[in-house]
């Protein structure tokens, strides 16, 4: 729907247009009448008649202002809304009149309904045919589009019968077995009654019954109840219901239980029927020892009798293995080697090391196994044990220190056999240097068996046992002060104990000397840097806020800074001041380490500071490059040397004509203001020198220097007979006062050139 409303201020217009000016041919200024009057269409963005605005709003006229005219209110003429005189809406009545309610041009339009104008509203009349106002909502009229049926009743076919917003209501796909998924698929299964449900994905028909003599044996719905059986009892009997036991499997040829498979095993071992004893091995009498009746069991459709155990030749097993009624009768427990005892207790090959017999003591002791004879390389060494011990050699030799019972006696390393075998300490247990005067002076050496000889240094003393030799260590592993391998010094293998080291970077880093580590495994620096000392970063050559970085403008991550409390730090950024659309250096370019005295050396980048010397000496060419170095807050741009247009605009602060770089009167030369010839200093002065005057050698603009002091390099170039040279500007502390203007385009010289009195500044068309 869409209203067309006047204005209050272009009806107010039109209003104070037709009393000054009066009625021309019966039309006011308002954009509403040009189409009648003049041609010109009304809908013209909101800009009517002489130009003046239509802003919307309601008809409330309110001149005020300047005019004294003041109607306030709402626009009236008793009861019924007229339009002036001459105006295309004479004698309409704006509270009923559907094209004009409540305002002259504001036609009543609803989608797909009739329209009506009560008491100056649009109002929605009654819908079109084939429209429904479902939502309720006036403002987008009947908005629903629907042919109902001949007979409105909703069937399931994907249509809106009834018109009523919803399709197919009042059935459930998910659930109807007669529409399951989709309107018109019904759920009919072979042999089988059926339901609509929910599967993995649509809803699927399930089997939920099956009719008589057919059954679901493979549990998959789509082919329904697909088995045809019927249940039978002994000889194919079908069963009829009188009998409890029909239909339970059978050995037969039938599928008693109609489960799918015939003679399947339902009872016990043997299928069905199987499992009962028939007595083929026992001559129909009771079994006796190991032998034992059949068993019957189903084959194919017949039941047979598996034969059961029949008698064996006698072992000496607790069994009665011939099945005479006697266990393990001809065996001698007594001295039998492969029952000693009793059944199964061998001698041959059981007893450790040796060639076992059966011995049967005096007494109530049982038979056991004993020693016949040991093994070659054998010794009964141990009467506790069984059987005989390996001899620690075969064959056997004199005694040793090793651990091993060499001669086979059963003593290990018998001290009397060894005892001539002992090392010297010094060379044995020093590593063939003195022991006197060192840790190791009381150190002695024993046999340490399986170790061999070793030493036994002093405890408490600082001596350093090598773990994989057990000696004293050839080389110190701990820092202790102490001479722990023995050698005459101390802690000698850490070769920078006692030199000078530093913790920290930048001005928080603090120096001092390493010392031992608490866990004695190696040195540290004594040094602890001091982070409160970090401040925010400067174009000085230093790592003023500690973050491993010099003069960068954007700072590590994380870093604080103590100077006026802790912050997070902040980088460098050149003091710059913005002429016209470029960023000019505010001092004289310096380098990092410049100070009031010195000039500095740092070549990294070039600063833009106060109170330091100017960076001189330096060619066009470096110059070019040490500007395009310095970061920008433009990720992606670098600075440059100022071209000769952008120097000369900066020095002149914008304006055109002869003028110095002063802080006052520009256009006339004042020879006590800059560092010139007629300074009479003859050599450069800091950045931002306070000359002892209220005039300063500074733009209005604030960019010292720009006259005088250094001459500047720019990056303008011209090419004379195939020889290059570049613009210099501004004049030096050797030039005389007129050539130190801003204008003054006199000096050129080659790239490489360099001199005391010549230096640079940098520019950049985005903030520094």
């Amino acid at each position: 729907m869409r209203l067309f409303t006047w204005s209050s201020r272009a009806l107010a217009a039109a209003l104070f247009a037709s009393t000054a000016l009066g009625a021309v041919g019966g039309c006011t200024t308002e954009a509403a009448c040009f189409d009648d009057c003049t041609g010109i269409p009304g809908d013209d963005g909101g800009k009517g008649g002489t130009g003046n605005p239509s802003l919307g709003g309601s008809l409330d006229v309110g001149l005020g202002g300047d005019s004294g005219i003041d109607l306030g209110g709402s626009f009236s003429t008793g009861g019924r809304i007229l339009e002036d005189a001459g105006m295309p809406c004479d004698d309409v009545d704006l509270q009923t009149d559907v094209n004009n309610c409540g305002a002259c041009g504001n036609g009543c339009i609803f989608t797909g309904a009739d329209a009506l104008c009560v008491k100056g509203e649009c109002v929605v009349g009654e819908c079109v045919e084939g429209r429904y106002d479902l939502d309720g909502d006036a403002n987008n009229g009947c908005e629903y589009a629907c042919l109902p049926d001949v007979d409105p009743t909703e069937i399931c076919d994907g249509r809106d019968q009834d018109c009523d917003g919803v399709i197919d209501n009042g059935f459930d796909l998910t659930s109807d077995p007669q529409n399951c998924g989709k309107c018109g698929h019904q759920c009919v299964l072979l042999n089988a009654t059926t339901a609509c449900e929910p599967g993995k994905g649509a809803p699927t028909c399930t089997v939920t019954g099956c009719e008589p003599g057919h059954y679901d044996v493979d549990g998959v719905d789509e082919n329904g109840c697909e088995y045809e059986c019927q249940k039978r009892g002994a000889g194919g009997v079908l069963c009829d219901g009188t009998d409890a036991e029909c239909g339970k499997e059978l050995c037969d040829e039938w599928d008693n239980d109609c489960n799918g498979i015939i003679n399947d095993g339902n009872e016990a071992t043997g299928g069905p029927q199987g499992g009962q004893t028939c007595l083929d091995y026992c001559n129909g009498v009771a079994c006796k020892g190991e032998c034992t009746p059949g068993i019957t069991t189903c084959v194919g459709k017949d039941l047979v009798c598996i034969p059961g155990k029949g008698p064996t030749l006698e072992l000496c097993d607790g069994k009665d293995n011939d099945c005479d009624g006697v266990n393990d009768n001809g065996f001698d427990f007594s001295s039998d080697p492969n029952n000693c005892g009793a059944c199964g207790v061998s001698c041959v090959g059981t007893v450790p090391n040796a060639v076992g017999q059966c011995v049967d003591p005096a007494g109530a002791t049982p038979p056991s196994c004993g020693i016949l004879a040991c093994k070659p390389g054998y010794k009964d060494l141990d009467t506790s044990k069984p059987g005989c011990e390996k001899c620690p050699k075969f064959p056997t030799s004199a005694e040793t220190c090793n651990g091993i019972d060499d001669d086979c006696d059963g003593v290990i390393d018998n001290a009397a056999a060894i005892a001539g075998q002992k090392p010297a300490i010094a060379a044995f247990c020093n590593n063939g240097r003195p022991v006197a005067a060192t840790p190791c002076a009381a150190t002695t050496v024993s046999c340490g068996g399986s170790d061999g000889w070793v030493c036994n240094y002093p405890s408490g003393t600082g001596v350093e046992i090598d773990p994989a030799s057990h000696k004293v260590r050839v080389v110190e592993a701990a820092c202790d002060g102490l001479d722990g391998n023995c050698d005459g010094q101390k802690d000698e293998a850490f070769l920078n104990k006692g030199a000078t080291c530093s913790v920290g970077t930048g001005i928080c880093a603090r120096t001092a000397a390493y010392t031992c580590t608490a866990d004695k495994k190696g040195t540290e620096c004594a040094a602890t840097a001091v982070t409160t000392d970090a401040k925010d970063e400067l174009c000085n050559g230093v790592d003023d806020n500690c973050d491993g970085q010099i003069d960068e403008r954007t700072p590590v991550a994380g870093s604080r800074c103590y100077n006026g409390g802790s912050h997070a730090c902040l980088g460098y950024t050149e003091p710059m001041v913005k002429v016209g659309n470029v960023w000019v250096y505010t001092y004289e370019a310096s380098r990092p380490d410049a100070t009031a005295i010195d000039p500095g050396i740092n070549d990294v980048r070039s600063c833009s500071k106060a109170g330091v010397l100017p960076w001189t000496n330096i060619s066009q060419v470096d110059a070019l490059a040490t500007c395009a170095a310095i970061p920008t807050s433009d990720a992606n741009t670098k600075m440059r040397l100022c071209s000769e247009t952008e120097w000369q605009t900066a020095c002149s602060a914008g304006q055109t004509g002869t003028r110095w770089a002063f802080s006052s009167t520009p256009t006339v030369y004042d020879d006590d203001v800059c560092n010139d010839a007629s300074a009479g200093i003859d050599t450069l002065w800091t950045t931002s020198n306070n000359n002892g005057q209220s005039q300063r050698c500074r733009t209005s603009t604030s960019i010292w220097d720009m006259t005088g002091n250094a001459a500047e390099w720019t990056s303008s170039c011209i090419t004379v007979l195939g020889k290059k040279y570049c613009r210099v500007r501004g004049g030096s502390y050797l030039s005389q006062g007129p050539a130190t203007a801003c204008d003054f385009s006199f000096v050129l010289d080659i790239p490489d050139f360099r001199n005391s009195d010549l230096g640079f500044r940098c520019c950049s068309s985005v903030a520094p």
